[in-house]
């Protein structure tokens, strides 16, 4: 039955951004249970393993990082004017 679970997830394929642990390649759409075809490296991608695989950035911004980098960059732009005006008082 076990044989049966791993032909599923070798099948089925990988739905979404993982990377080869030693070379960085993408194995989006390669069997879950395998090697990769740049180096060679063996992997295993079923979510109870994840062996020889980095997880790609799944990150999404909350709301308040989002303003708070609106913000910032908000603040940069008026120091950025601020310092260049001051600077051409001085001329």
């Amino acid at each position: 039955m076990a044989r049966v679970g791993e032909d599923l997830h070798h099948d089925r394929g990988i739905q979404f951004n993982i990377f080869c642990a030693k070379c960085g390649y993408n194995l989006r759409t390669r069997p879950t249970i395998g090697r990769c075809p740049e180096c060679g490296n063996e992997y295993d991608a079923r979510s109870d393993k994840l062996v020889g695989i980095l997880l790609g950035n799944t990150h999404e911004l909350l709301p308040t990082e989002l303003g708070l980098m609106v913000i910032s960059g908000a603040v940069g732009i008026w120091s950025l004017y601020w310092a260049v005006e001051e600077h051409t008082l001085w001329l």
